[in-house]
Order: C-alpha cells, then structure tokens, then sequence
C-alpha cells in the first residue's frame, strides 16, 4: 500500500470528540455511615442527654434553694389556731408574713411564747410606757392609742406585770384583739423581737366565714 491510500485511510476514521477543558465533575456521594464510625456517633448522643439532665437537677436545685432561703428569711406561711385576734384573724386562717419589714405599733405579728405560736398586735414598741388600769383604761406615752377595734384592755390580776410598764429594748407589748380573757402581754410581759416572726402581709380567709 503506497503512501496516498494511507493517508486517505487516516483521512476517513472519525476523531473521538476532545473533552471540554472546563467541564466540572459532579461530587461523589459520601459513602453510607456504617460500621465504627456510626456507632461513634450514637456514642456521642448519649453524653448531650446526660449533660440536659444535670443542667435540670442544678436548676432544680437552685430553685429548692432560694424557695427555702425564701421561708427562712423573707416570708412566713401560718395557719391560725384560735380565736384571740378575733375578728382581724379567725380559726383556720392562712397568715402570710413578711419578715424584713420593720415592726411598729399596731403592725399584727406572728410571734413565739413558751414554744407556741400565737398572733397579736403591737401595743408598744422598746421604751414606750404602758399604762392600764381596771377600770379599761389603757394609754403608751400618756396617750390613747388609736385602734380599729376598741376592746376594754384591763390588766391581767394573775400577772406579774406591774404598770405603769416600760417595754424592754429589743422587745414589743403584744395585745391580742380579743382581749377578753385572752393570753398576751398583760399576762408573760414583752416579747423579745427575735421571736417575732414577721408583719402580717397577706391573709386567706377560710371558706364560711
């Protein structure tokens, strides 16, 4: 074969399309999570829920802290016994009280007497002078005190309180609103401020009444 119908064959074969030079290649598809590398991965689930549970218990925990910091300090909840403050408090009233308030005459106290939790009204603060006599003449300072309700406050015979009385420092003259024949401080004198438990500030009454 001469060198023309060589050249004439190469001429007749078709030429393979060139690539384009710019063509991008589409990403390959990550291979499927199987095996170690996924069991890794539900390990590291496992410690996530364990950290949301601590972070609750502690949230849990501050709660339960300042709720009680709260009771100790700030607020008082009581339930009323008796009838001695009668008709400002009643038998079966809930007394909230609130303890940083500073106490003065006529604020109604919760208060301790001999282990038992009572509830009264401050006739007289430290250094005031109280005077009563039998005739239901009671006076702080020389002078009436004014009351919402105006019982006779006669002395109480069986005491050993003498008046005119001056009220103790750091100490409060506690008279209940009902004071007939009803324990208060014309029977066991003033009540150190330190057993007071805060100044009335809410009060739920029971349902009848």
């Amino acid at each position: 074969m001469n060198s023309e119908n060589m050249e004439s064959l190469r001429t007749e074969q078709p030429l393979e399309a060139a690539a384009p030079e710019n063509r991008t290649r589409a990403p390959a598809a990550p291979p499927p999570e199987t095996g170690p590398d996924l069991a890794g991965k539900q390990k590291k689930k496992k410690p996530s829920a364990l950290k949301a549970l601590l972070r609750f218990l502690v949230k849990l925990l501050i709660l339960a802290a300042l709720g009680w910091a709260l009771l100790t300090w700030v607020l008082g909840i009581f339930v009323v016994h008796d009838n001695n403050m009668f008709p400002t408090l009643r038998d079966g009233d809930l007394l909230i009280t609130y303890r940083l308030q500073p106490i003065s005459r006529g604020a109604v106290v919760a208060y301790t007497v001999n282990g038992e939790r009572r509830f009264g009204r401050v006739a007289g603060v430290a250094g005031d002078v109280i005077e009563m006599d039998g005739e239901g003449h009671y006076t702080v300072n020389g002078g009436v005190p004014y009351e919402t309700i105006y019982y006779d406050t006669r002395s109480d015979e069986g005491s050993d309180v003498f008046y005119p009385y001056t009220v103790p420092e750091d100490s409060l003259f506690i008279l209940n609103d009902l004071r007939d024949n009803s324990d208060d401080s014309r029977r066991f004198g003033a009540v150190d401020q330190a057993d007071t438990d805060g100044c009335a500030a809410l009060q739920l009454r029971r349902r009848g009444w």
